[in-house]
């Protein structure tokens, strides 16, 4: 029955990654489009690049190897290619707190166990169904699936250094062995450094467990494993250094908000998206986990001494996830060993042996049944669309890939439309790689473009048509290229007014994108053949 269930968490996490390329209009094209030109030229570009407006605007690209990556894969094995390898990277990921979770548990556990107290089958499963539900806010293909793996990798060398620490390897004997995984997280911050912008959290974390280490008075007066420790912390830090932009990279995590001059989703607060879309399964479990965890670590308040890096890391984590959508992700991952510690801590507290014997055979087979029962109805509501629907998001179970923008930028080759072109933030990343001959207007990297283009240009086009006639003079504007779907005040303002302006035609809609031309002798070719109409 164990077996079992471990296989249908695995399978229910494994059909929440099995989804179409509904981000493909996002971030992927940029991705796949500078991994080519990194493989061809050998270099990592350090300006915008892709952009008419601010060409020379400098960019440090934190996630250059993720890129050249995506774009190997890409060519092997297309879209598919790309959502086997984020089905594999998470699996392996899951899988390795998975196996860091069970000797731990074994280790820290072992005099409890032996008393016949039975509770680390549910500890582990709570934490992990947690996890699950948690992590499913963002399941696309990203770079930063390759910091879901390493964070775990961190995690779970840290998490087996603090519990298999011997007493002869702290007193340094003959037979001393530092813990070798410690060995391995230098290498693991050299690859996520240049893998994405997560790669600080690195550095956090093994400062966490040194500051843990250092609560353990056996250790704190033990001068060769604290230089063991910094030594590892100091070839973390050289590691981090090690990426194309040397020094300015390493800081750039602590910079880069600053530079924003435009709001995206991912990077709202759980208390601005509550406001903005209401309720939202993954904010709700993630809320729910915060409280599991904190209630657990005030019923083990005795042991605090003892979990000072579960509780820093917890809270560093706790403090992220409410402070950006995008963290969920890595709340999910963190917590789950931490989860396991201390649910494991609570259950043993509350449950006598005895009792726990006589309910088992009550209780215990009924539990697993219902759980069973639950992940194969999940299993089946997701591989079948229901929950998607039930969620209402856009995904569907598969391989598919929407193909509405590719049907637009065919458009425009087609009919030999040339630029210069405006188009929404969203799909920026989408046209530098479907249409590479046309340079964009902006695309989603807020970083790649200074503050006062998007407040004193780019929003302004939008807002006020004064400002469009302007600017679109200024830039000769030939076509636009516009995604529909953008949410934006300013971008639906914009559509409501642009499709009124007898400058400009309307020569192609979809589900995805509207496109018009200039209303000039050039472009009558086109606005003559292809005539629509608009409703108020």
């Amino acid at each position: 029955m164990k077996l079992l269930t471990f296989i249908l968490l695995f399978g229910l996490l494994a059909v929440f990654l099995v989804h179409n390329f509904d981000s493909i209009g996002q971030d992927i094209g940029r991705h796949l489009k500078t991994g080519e030109i990194i493989w061809e030229t050998k270099s990592v570009p350090t300006t915008n690049l892709f952009s008419f407006t601010e060409p020379d605007f400098p960019f440090t690209n934190h996630h250059w190897l993720s890129e050249v990556i995506f774009y190997g894969v890409y060519n092997l094995g297309g879209f598919t290619g790309l959502i086997l390898l984020k089905i594999f990277v998470v699996l392996a990921t899951f899988i390795l707190l998975l196996l860091t979770i069970k000797p731990l548990w074994i280790i820290d556990l072992r005099s409890r166990l032996s008393t016949g107290v039975r509770v680390g089958f549910w500890p582990i499963i709570v934490s992990f169904v947690l996890s699950i539900f948690i992590f499913i806010s963002r399941t696309e293909v990203r770079p930063e699936i390759f910091s879901f793996l390493i964070l775990a990798f961190f995690l779970s060398a840290l998490f087996k250094a603090k519990y298999e620490l011997t007493t002869s390897e702290v007193r340094g004997t003959p037979d001393v062995k530092t813990p070798s995984w410690l060995w391995f997280l230098p290498l693991a911050q050299l690859l996520w450094v240049n893998l994405h912008i997560y790669f600080f959290i690195g550095p956090i974390l093994f400062l966490a467990f040194f500051i843990d280490r250092l609560f353990d008075p056996i250790i704190r007066n033990t001068k060769y494993v604290i230089q063991k420790l910094l030594l590892v912390g100091g070839l973390i830090g050289l590691a981090t250094l090690i990426n194309p932009a040397g020094i300015q990279g390493a800081l750039l995590p602590f910079n880069i908000l600053k530079e924003y001059g435009y709001s995206i989703v991912e990077n709202q607060t759980l208390a601005f998206l509550a406001d903005l879309f209401g309720f939202n399964l993954s904010i709700f479990i993630f809320k729910i986990s915060t409280a599991v965890l904190v209630v657990s670590f005030l019923l083990t308040v005795k042991k605090t001494k003892e979990r000072i890096f579960e509780i820093l890391i917890s809270t560093f984590f706790i403090y992220a996830g409410f402070r950006m959508l995008r963290n969920l992700p890595l709340y999910a991952l963190a917590s789950f060993p931490v989860m396991v510690i201390l649910l494991t801590d609570v259950f043993s507290a509350f449950q006598k042996p005895g009792f726990w014997r006589q309910a088992e055979a009550r209780l215990q087979w009924a539990a697993k049944m219902l759980l069973v029962v639950f992940l194969v109805f999940m299993i089946f509501f997701v591989a079948s669309g229901g929950y998607y629907k039930w969620a209402r998001l856009s995904k569907t179970f598969g391989f598919s890939v929407p193909d509405g923008l590719e049907r637009a930028a065919s458009f425009v080759k087609k009919n030999n439309i040339e630029g210069p072109m405006f188009n929404n933030f969203d799909i920026g990343g989408y046209l530098i790689w479907k249409l590479p001959e046309e340079k964009v207007f902006v695309d989603n990297r807020p970083e790649a473009y200074s503050v006062e283009f998007f407040s004193e240009i780019y929003k302004p086009m939008q807002e006020n048509r004064e400002k469009w006639e302007e600017f679109s003079n200024k830039y000769g504007i030939n076509f636009i290229f516009f995604g529909h779907t953008d949410a934006t005040p300013w971008g639906q303002a914009f559509l409501k007014s642009i499709i009124r302006n007898s400058d400009w035609k309307v020569v192609f809609i979809n589900e995805n994108a509207i496109i018009l031309v200039k209303n000039n002798d050039k472009n009558r070719p086109v606005f003559s053949k292809y005539k629509y109409e608009l409703a108020e």
